[in-house]
């Protein structure tokens, strides 16, 4: 899942009406800045189903935690993993 999500990209998609045209740009942030790229009208829905996928992983992957979290506590004892 992991690998999977670090191919996915980060951000959201915003919207701009400039002269009664939309343009659509992945804002996300790089450092300190925000950035915006702007993305063609075709690319917007594919870069949607990406970014909500990261979504999805990052969402599972916090689970996924939280039960391992929850074994060892049952456990009583952290496992020894390499």
């Amino acid at each position: 899942m992991e690998r999977e999500l670090n191919t996915l990209p980060k951000g959201s998609i915003r919207a701009r009406k400039i002269n009664s045209r939309e343009y659509y740009y992945l804002n996300y942030r790089d450092g300190d800045k925000v950035r915006s790229d702007y993305l063609r009208a075709d690319e917007v829905e594919v870069m949607r189903a990406k970014i909500n996928r990261r979504h999805e992983l990052v969402a599972a992957l916090k689970e996924q935690r939280r039960s391992q979290k929850q074994i060892e506590k049952a456990l009583g004892r952290v496992p020894n993993v390499e």
